[in-house]
């Protein structure tokens, strides 16, 4: 275990000085500060000490009510972005890592995690994180691409495992279960012939799904998991997937991720009308990454079917649009967080492992960037995330 002795009392950090700020006068990009006075932090009893590789900036963390809100009780020092991680274990929760019963991840081991909203992020030169919060990271790719995965992958994992699946029931009959295990998985080519083996789906109708600005963190990573033959088997490229983004970027959403049809939402003003013009059948889920009229416009009956399910993590419906059909139609509408789950990110790890999931780097910055880094995430013409190295030697 590291002593804390051997850790400096202050740090290299990305952070925001104090406010006041809130919804309407919210902290820029330009309000970050970087300095080499920040104090490092203490893990408690059940956290472990992380240095931090490379750390992911998430639009619009800097007006989360959770940085609004400063001082928080559970956080008392400048609010830190970068809420994904990548980093190698300094300190264990308990003295002895070798027990049998010590701690699940020892000194030195390589992780990669999402922290709580109301925890401080990772741009940083250590971070304390709980053991929920982290697994270990997929090693076929570098820290600033592991760093990259966290949030996005989790967010869509439990916007269809979670809620798609247990509230409205949906992709149920088509998801399989996978043990993670040593994480060993056959090279591609072997996993290719062992699939060329299966026997082919059973005769059910697809499964139709539509994600808004499919080319952002969470959507890139939504689209390769509706495709993932780990999660779904055979029935994974019979999906009906439709995905909204600009024109720019149609090709890269079609070949590379695999979206059934795009809509190029420059010259798409309402979705109903598009589906309608299109002859298209309403989706059985929405993922919208979006918020704004985009909500209110996938809540149309040509959209999304009755008994479907309308997921945003961008907002939720507001009060003045109405009922817009929820009740009477049966759709399930919910605006959700994501949460921190390392169980289910040692499975997303073991996907990015089999290439069934990929990191998505739009920019690379070094921490010191700090400030250009968020400019650019908040520019919101992003391919994937834009990620800070920290400690640019651990690659």
């Amino acid at each position: 275990m590291a002593n804390q002795e051997d850790i400096p009392p202050t740090m290299f950090a990305l952070h925001l000085p104090p406010g006041p700020y809130n919804k309407t006068s919210p902290p820029q990009p330009s309000s970050l500060k970087y300095t080499n006075t920040y104090p490092t932090p203490q893990p408690s009893q059940n956290q472990y000490l992380i240095k931090v590789q490379a750390t992911a900036l998430c639009r619009e963390e800097l007006t989360w009510p959770e940085v609004l809100q400063h001082p928080h009780p559970s956080r008392t020092t400048a609010p830190i972005p970068g809420h994904d991680f990548a980093g190698i274990v300094l300190a264990t929760p308990a003295n002895d890592e070798h027990s049998i019963n010590g701690p699940k991840f020892k000194v030195g081991d390589e992780v990669f995690g999402m922290l709580g909203a109301y925890s401080n992020g990772a741009a940083a030169d250590v971070v304390v994180a709980e053991e929920i919060e982290i697994a270990m990271r997929p090693l076929n790719i570098p820290a600033a691409e592991a760093a990259s995965i966290p949030l996005s992958a989790l967010t869509a994992w439990q916007a269809f495992f979670k809620y798609a699946a247990a509230e409205a029931e949906l992709l149920t009959e088509f998801s399989q279960d996978f043990d993670v295990g040593e994480r060993k998985s056959p090279p591609p080519s072997s996993r290719a012939e062992e699939e060329k083996e299966e026997e082919q789906p059973e005769n059910k109708k697809a499964i139709r799904v539509l994600v808004t600005n499919a080319s952002g963190g969470v959507g890139v990573q939504a689209l390769r998991m509706l495709r993932a033959p780990s999660l779904f088997g055979p029935h994974a490229e019979q999906f009906w997937i439709c995905a909204t983004c600009s024109h720019r970027n149609e090709k890269f959403v079609r070949q590379e991720l695999g979206a059934s049809e795009v809509l190029d939402y420059t010259k798409t003003p309402d979705l109903g009308t598009a589906f309608e013009e299109r002859g298209w059948e309403a989706v059985d889920i929405v993922l919208d990454c979006i918020g704004g009229d985009t909500l209110r416009q996938v809540h149309a009956a040509s959209v999304v079917r009755d008994g479907g399910v309308v997921l945003s993590i961008a907002q939720p419906v507001k009060e003045e649009w109405g009922d817009l059909g929820i009740q009477k139609r049966g759709v399930t509408s919910r605006f959700f967080i994501v949460e921190p789950d390392g169980e289910a990110l040692g499975k997303i790890a073991l996907l990015v492992e089999r290439e069934e999931l990929k990191a998505y780097v739009h920019q690379v910055f070094g921490l010191s960037e700090g400030k250009e880094a968020m400019e650019v995430v908040e520019n919101k013409r992003v391919r994937g995330k834009v990620v800070l190295m920290v400690n640019c030697a651990d690659r």
